[in-house]
């Protein structure tokens, strides 16, 4: 189940080829993902840069807000409109790292998932908590009211 999604997101090269990303689990409205940090996801400190870990949580996130629609119409329809990180406590390289996201609310347009980032098999062991709200990809509908005009100098884009 979910070949589409998991096709769809092999695709993906910075999230699954350059970071080194798994999907691990699908669900509805749920994922599961990880990450077995090396030393190219090290900060100076020594720890797993912040940046490895959010990018594992938005991917876990666009994973689980998005298998629906792939395998239903195949193409995703939900982008992140905004996210907030908490870090909790380190990471270290050569623990692997899996985030969770579960969806919290999905509407029309937006969408709320949270998501949790857990080093080893220890779902206590909580390195980052985060929430992130989706938006829902409007069709191409408003490309033909014509062209837009840029309030502050006047310029029309679109002609």
């Amino acid at each position: 189940m979910y070949e589409k999604t998991i096709k769809y997101f092999e695709a993906d090269a910075y999230a699954l080829n350059a970071t080194g990303i798994s999907i691990e689990e699908i669900g509805d409205g749920r994922a599961v993902c990880s990450l077995m940090p090396g030393e190219k996801h090290v900060n100076a400190d020594g720890a797993v840069q912040g940046g490895a870990i959010y990018t594992l949580a938005d991917f876990c996130f666009a994973v689980a807000a998005n298998a629906g629609p792939i395998e239903s119409a195949g193409s995703p329809d939900t982008v992140t409109l905004a996210a907030d990180i908490s870090y909790l406590r380190p990471a270290r390289p050569g623990e692997r790292l899996f985030a969770e996201a579960k969806r919290i609310k999905d509407g029309r347009r937006a969408s709320f998932y949270e998501v949790k980032v857990f080093a080893g098999s220890d779902r206590e062991r909580i390195i980052a908590a985060c929430v992130i709200n989706g938006v829902k990809k409007q069709q191409d509908s408003r490309r033909a009211a014509g062209p837009v005009k840029d309030l502050q100098n006047g310029e029309r884009y679109g002609d």
